[in-house]
């Protein structure tokens, strides 16, 4: 994902959220603002934390959660990029509140509504955040390496081939079949639909077709059935 001089004139401006819970994990963050800033882009770092999540939907009176944040609105509306960096330090925070996040749906949908509509460039980079270890019951330096292992491989040629190989054989072809042998026999139809790759690039064609997010560790290609075609 390139940042920097955007071709109307101006520099992007990156909103970069973190978690704050793992020192590495704001260093980490730290680096990629100032990557940002030799770039020329404006930059918001700001920290999260499931812990401080949670303690705001407990906390909060249900009108407020209603209620559009006028923080959030503001950098819907003006940040041309959406970095999060990390995971959840308590992967299951919001147990017990089904509820009240519910209150909330409305207006993240409005918030992805305003950010889809602008097309607005977004990034999700895994970190290996040690209260997530914990949370999975894997040693913290096994799951470290692991992650570590899976963002180098992000970016190794292998996976790139990988990628091509699984979208050429998706691209263009009318039915998909997956068997298997536990007795497993679905089809469905995928005609028409994009064959979209997560490759750790937004490359100019992913931005011509409005794909403009990456995930990483990346290495995925995926595509969405026709609703009514599934049999099986």
């Amino acid at each position: 994902m390139r940042i920097g001089k955007k071709r109307g004139g101006g520099y992007d401006a990156a909103r970069i959220l973190y978690n704050r819970t793992d020192p590495s994990c704001e260093e980490f963050a730290h680096k990629v603002e100032e990557e940002c800033w030799k770039v020329g882009a404006h930059t918001l770092l700001l920290g999260y934390s499931s812990k401080r999540q949670k303690l705001e939907y407990v906390l909060a009176p249900e009108s407020s959660l209603r209620e559009m944040s006028p923080f959030a609105e503001a950098i819907a509306r003006r940040a041309d990029v959406l970095i999060f960096i990390g995971e959840e330090d308590e992967p299951n925070w919001a147990r017990g509140l089904t509820a009240k996040i519910k209150l909330t749906a409305p207006v993240r949908e409005r918030l992805h509504e305003i950010t889809d509509r602008r097309r607005t460039r977004w990034a999700y980079f895994g970190w290996p955040i040690q209260g997530t270890a914990r949370a999975y019951g894997c040693p913290v330096d096994k799951f470290r390496q692991i992650f570590f292992d899976s963002i180098r491989k992000t970016f190794a040629g292998e996976l790139l081939k990988l990628c091509k190989f699984y979208h050429d054989a998706l691209e263009g072809e009318d039915r998909v079949q997956i068997v298997a042998d536990d007795g497993t026999d679905l089809s469905f139809r995928i005609k028409g639909r994009p064959v979209l790759v997560d490759d750790g690039i937004i490359s100019r064609e992913d931005l011509a077709r409005g794909d403009v997010g990456v995930n990483i560790p990346a290495g995925e290609v995926f595509i969405a059935p026709l609703e009514t075609s599934a049999d099986g």
